[in-house]
């Protein structure tokens, strides 16, 4: 990673905006981080092009590099209004949903068709299901753990050689407007340890209560061995608007109304130098059950973007109920985002358009 981005943007630039955000994010440092990471996020973008998108009138017309995306859809009561309406979809159509529920065992014919799962609800209750078809989002290396009977202990090591990052969000509401124009503020100072900070007022109007007063979420990412993750809700809070009104973007924490903390792991998958060694191994092996999709970020081990890892989920469904025969794991392959493909490939993920565009008009 390091290499890449000093190549394309030089030195200066790297130490000044790349490093510090970037490990900030993964918890390595960047000569660990491989290239193929910057280039999915950063393709088509260097030195050259960023000043001329900077100085350029035009710069939307012919853009091609996903970095620099200006416009893009979003659900004008917050991205869970998406999964709301899934959620409604599904169960009109009589599918049913186990919230609070945990996967224990993934029970398979010698490792070519998963045959059941068995799964507990909030009260360590266990419930054996059958399976027709298994399209899985857990993290990958938890499908490994699950498998029934276990696997060998290449898959079981090539499992443990990769890991994620853990992610923490601080929300809170401030008796303010107008706190800043952006959308997202991505913080490179080392002086602070939260990574970046989003606005939501910005993102729609419709998800204030109150029009004088600002949603907004902090966020840092950690391990779950991190102090900061042992850290009770309310310190983590105080941190947060600590870090606001040092970096400038609060004044007063009086001005905070409330805040709550939510906590996800499994959030990110590492790009470490050497993983896809350990990757394709379990792939290739995942490949050989002939019910089974692996979906999502954490599922496909992918560093997606929501529109691709939802995306990846439709592609398999459609796969198993025999009315596509594209491959879910070829979503983003090219780190091109589907925005940019919509002409060119309108037929193929029309699927994608109308809830989109109905959440972001109704």
């Amino acid at each position: 990673f390091e290499d890449w981005i000093v190549k394309n943007f030089g030195r200066t630039l790297y130490e000044m905006f790349f490093k510090t955000y970037t490990e900030k994010v993964w918890g390595i440092p960047c000569d660990q981080i491989g290239a193929e990471w910057a280039a999915q996020r950063i393709k088509n973008l260097n030195f050259f092009e960023a000043a001329r998108n900077a100085l350029s009138k035009n710069r939307n017309k012919n853009n091609k590099v996903k970095s620099l995306v200006e416009k893009f859809y979003y659900p004008r009561h917050g991205a869970g209004q998406m999964h709301e309406v899934m959620a409604e979809r599904i169960q009109k159509s009589g599918g049913k949903i186990h919230l609070k529920s945990r996967i224990k065992k993934i029970n398979h014919h010698n490792f070519t068709r998963v045959d059941n799962i068995v799964v507990t609800d909030e009260n360590n209750k266990p419930k054996t299901v059958p399976v027709d078809y298994l399209l899985s989002s857990m993290p990958i290396t938890e499908f490994i753990d699950c498998l029934e009977p276990a696997p060998s202990k290449k898959i079981i090591n090539a499992s443990k050689a990769l890991y994620y990052r853990d992610h923490i969000t601080v929300n809170l509401v401030i008796n303010r407007a107008n706190l800043f124009k952006d959308n997202w503020i991505y913080v490179h100072s080392p002086e602070v340890k939260m990574a970046r900070v989003a606005n939501y007022n910005n993102f729609s109007k419709d998800m204030l209560a109150n029009k004088n007063s600002s949603a907004i979420s902090v966020e840092y990412f950690v391990f779950q061995k991190d102090q900061l993750w042992q850290m009770k809700d309310k310190d983590i809070i105080k941190l947060a608007i600590d870090e606001l009104i040092k970096m400038n973007l609060l004044k007063k924490k009086e001005h905070v109304v409330s805040g709550f903390v939510i906590r996800e792991t499994e959030s990110y998958p590492t790009y470490y130098m050497g993983h896809q060694e350990h990757f394709d191994v379990i792939k290739n092996f995942v490949k050989k059950f002939e019910n089974v999709e692996l979906i999502g970020r954490g599922g496909q081990y992918k560093y997606n973007n929501m529109d691709h890892a939802v995306y990846s989920g439709l592609l398999a469904a459609k796969k198993m109920l025999g009315t596509s025969n594209l491959d879910p794991w070829a979503v983003n392959e090219d780190a091109e985002y589907l925005e940019e493909k919509r002409q060119e490939q309108k037929k193929n993920i029309n699927v994608t358009v109308p809830l989109t565009h109905e959440l972001a008009q109704s």
